[in-house]
């Protein structure tokens, strides 16, 4: 009686519209028919469920099948979709034998090699046990040094938010989907376990398998959420998409039928379809991404470059009083050059250079002075050293002496001023270069800077 009990109370929550068709054959069949076989309402009732439960699933799967291998509907698969359909009708009889054996024993079909021929796979438990799924995020903590070496590729990263996101849609399911169905919010209540369906938007398509039904719990199974665009993705697509109630056909004439109703033509191709349609508008909390090329706006090189040039052509323009005719000058030249160009050029540079003169003998004079700042890098700083990873008063010199000396020729005020390797001007310009880019090294890098 316990085991019967129960298997009245979980009929009663996982298959509700079943219970008074179990009720009705148990009493008809054992009073009418099998008076002699009656053992009490509740175990004829335990025995006609378990047959009435078969019956369906037979019937679903024969429906299934012989609607998956129609000769019209050989548009859906591919080519040896279609030339293996012929190949499946003298086999009618042993596809109705294997439906027959595999809903005995409970286990699904499986069609062999994506054809028309479909063969039993192994049984199954209806419900799995439970495991939580974690995403494992692409971190430094949880990425190997080699492939952190190597770095992350676009499809790993494609994959990670795509996780990231299933794992969204899961859990906003499992925390409304149980209650919804009990407000009818999903297909009008009437769903039963084993139900699979079909959660459509304009670009995701995902399936929903209800593994178990009960009071106020709903186990379920999320699957099939494609990302990148397939043909079978394109095909689902298409048939759901499809607006049957705009056709009038019936057969190959036209009629005029009430807005209410589908026609006869639409009506058959709804009935030959392996789903049926539930219009119940469903939202899902969601987010979408959008992928676009920021390196316009946002790429570390661009932005700090631009930022550099633009900040210290300004800046100095405005400090130095330069006049307008060296505009055009500057566009053609790169932030350290303009830098360097003003500083040849300024008012009383003798005077400045001999005050100046203790701490650039000191610090900025002579052939080991470097500096290893990490703002400096080979993509930004064309005088970066790499042998000791920074910038070298040598290749400050070997870069940059030219064009020093160059601008201090062209200054009528400031020529006679000394321009060799080991000159306090050098020291200088080597000074305030660095100065200069370790000052926009660190406004780029700040968060709020962008």
């Amino acid at each position: 009686m316990l085991i019967v009990s129960m298997k009245m109370l979980r009929n009663g929550f996982s298959g509700a519209d079943r219970v008074f068709l179990n009720l009705f054959f148990a009493h008809v069949l054992f009073t009418c028919d099998f008076p002699g076989l009656s053992e009490t309402l509740p175990i004829d009732y335990f025995f006609v469920s378990i047959f009435i439960s078969k019956i369906s699933e037979l019937w679903n799967k024969l429906c299934f099948i012989y609607m998956y291998i129609a000769p019209f509907q050989a548009g859906w698969g591919s080519i040896f979709h279609a030339v293996a359909q012929l190949g499946s009708i003298p086999h009618f009889m042993f596809i109705l034998g294997n439906c027959i054996f595999s809903t005995i024993i409970s286990a699904p079909l499986e069609p062999f090699v994506a054809s028309v021929f479909f063969i039993t796979s192994y049984a199954r438990p209806i419900r799995f046990w439970e495991a939580t799924q974690k995403i494992r995020r692409i971190e430094s903590t949880t990425t190997p040094l080699m492939s952190q070496l190597r770095g992350v590729s676009f499809e790993q990263v494609t994959a990670n938010l795509n996780a990231i996101f299933y794992e969204h849609l899961a859990r906003s399911l499992q925390q409304r989907l149980a209650g919804d169905i009990a407000l009818g919010r999903w297909s009008g209540g009437s769903l039963q376990h084993g139900d699979v369906f079909i959660l459509a938007s304009d670009e995701l398509h995902f399936l929903v398998h209800i593994i178990e039904v009960g009071n106020g719990l709903i186990t379920f199974q999320m699957r099939g959420l494609e990302f990148a665009g397939t043909y079978c993705h394109e095909q689902e697509s298409n048939g759901l998409n499809e607006a049957h109630q705009l056709d009038r056909g019936l057969c190959c004439c036209t009629v005029n039928y009430p807005s209410e109703t589908l026609s006869v033509n639409a009506a058959l191709r709804l009935r030959w379809l392996a789903w049926q349609f539930v219009h119940t508008p469903y939202t899902i909390e969601g987010y979408q991404l959008i992928d676009h090329s920021a390196a316009t706006s946002l790429q570390l090189t661009d932005l700090r470059k631009l930022v550099l040039a633009l900040f210290i052509q300004a800046s100095l323009l405005a400090f130095l009083h330069c006049v307008p005719s060296v505009a055009p000058l500057i566009t053609c030249l790169s932030c350290i050059q303009c830098v360097l160009y003003f500083t040849v050029r300024l008012p009383n540079l003798a005077s400045r250079l001999d005050a100046l003169s203790d701490v650039l003998l000191e610090k900025f004079t002579g052939d080991d002075k470097l500096d290893l700042d990490p703002v400096f890098s080979k993509t930004f700083d064309e005088d970066y050293d790499e042998h000791v990873a920074g910038v070298t008063r040598v290749q400050f010199v070997r870069v940059y002496g030219e064009w020093i000396r160059y601008c201090l020729q062209r200054s009528l005020r400031n020529c006679s001023i000394d321009s060799t390797e080991q000159s306090l001007l050098m020291s200088l310009c080597y000074a305030i270069g660095l100065l200069s880019r370790r000052c926009l090294g660190g406004v780029s890098s700040h968060p709020n800077s962008a």
